[in-house]
This record gives C-alpha cells, structure tokens and sequence, in this order.
C-alpha cells in the first residue's frame, strides 16, 4: 500500500525549512534512520524529474574549459557583422501572402496570415566585390590610360614577358601597338 505523503510540510511544521534550504530531504533522512520505511511514501510529482547535466568544474583557477555559445550571443555576433557588412542579406524579392486555416481547441476555424519571401543580391553588387577582391589580391590590374601613357618601353617589355606575350621589334621606341597589346592585356 502506497501511501502519498509530503515532506515539506513536515519539515516546515518542525522547523527544519528554517535550518536548510532542502529541509525535505532532512526529514526524509531522519525517519530512514529510525527503522521507518519511506519506501512505502510515494512522490506527489506528475512526472519524474530529468538528471541535470554536471557542469565542468575546473580545479585551480589556471584551467578553463570551453564553454558553449549561448544562442543570444551568436545573435549578437551575427547581428553585428551584418550591420558591418561582412555578411549581406540581399534584398527582398518577390514576397507572397498565404492564408492558413487551423482549428482552435474549441473546434472553431482560426484563420492564420503569413507571408513567404526570398533574398537575393544583385549581380552588380556580386561582381564588383569579386573585382575589389581580385584587385586587392593583384589578379587585375585595373589602371588608368595615363598610366600606361608614362610607361617606358623597359616596362611595357618586362610587362608583356612577364604574361608571355612579347615579340620583339627592331626598334626600343613604345609603340601604340605594344601599349594598346599590354592595356588589353592586363585589363581582361
């Protein structure tokens, strides 16, 4: 035979609660140790509780152990590279409102609006980031045509060998050919 019975109220009609914070557990010990069978209690709990995951305890002070990014701060981070521009979430596109109909708990009709849309980024915006990529990394060489005006002919040489594409000429005079060779060269 079962019989239900609470701990706490015993432990706060003989003061216990005032001595300890787990003063239930005090009683229950006690009347273990006096030849009671607190088998025979049962717990008044709907549901048996979940054991609680033992945190990582560190000795000393000089060892850390990682702990797990709250999803909070992982927010915020994201949060905070987007409005840097690190990351880019493109524009809306082409959004669209449903109507979903569920049933309440009562059994009426409930009617329930959402709306669908995509992202995209603009093809623009995609190819100049690759050429400032490129640019920065020394793939192009993007320069001016009055650059290549000042050049000297040991440069345009150097540069056309540099590519493979030098073929040598009588003359050390730059030659309009040469440098409209090098310009197209350098900026496909």
């Amino acid at each position: 035979m079962n019989i239900s019975f609470v701990y706490a109220e015993l432990a706060r009609k003989y003061g216990a609660c005032k001595k300890t914070k787990i003063g239930n557990m005090v009683v229950k010990e006690f009347l273990a140790n006096n030849g009671v069978d607190v088998g025979k209690f049962t717990s008044n709990r709907k549901n048996e509780p979940l054991p609680r995951r033992q945190l990582n305890k560190s000795f000393g002070g000089e060892i850390t152990t990682p702990v797990p990014r709250t999803s909070a701060a992982i927010r915020e981070t994201l949060c905070q590279k987007l409005d840097n521009g690190e990351y880019r979430l493109g524009e809306v596109v082409t959004p669209k409102s449903y109507k979903k109909l569920t049933l309440n708990p009562d059994g009426t009709l409930k009617e329930e609006y959402f709306t669908v849309s995509g992202r995209k980024i603009a093809l623009l915006e995609i190819r100049k980031n690759i050429l400032h990529q490129q640019e920065k990394d020394g793939l192009v060489r993007n320069h001016s045509d009055a650059h290549y005006e000042t050049m000297t002919y040991e440069d345009i040489k150097a540069c056309l060998q540099e590519i493979g594409e030098y073929k040598e000429l009588s003359s050390s005079e730059v030659t309009r050919e040469e440098l409209l060779e090098l310009r197209n060269w350098e900026r496909t």
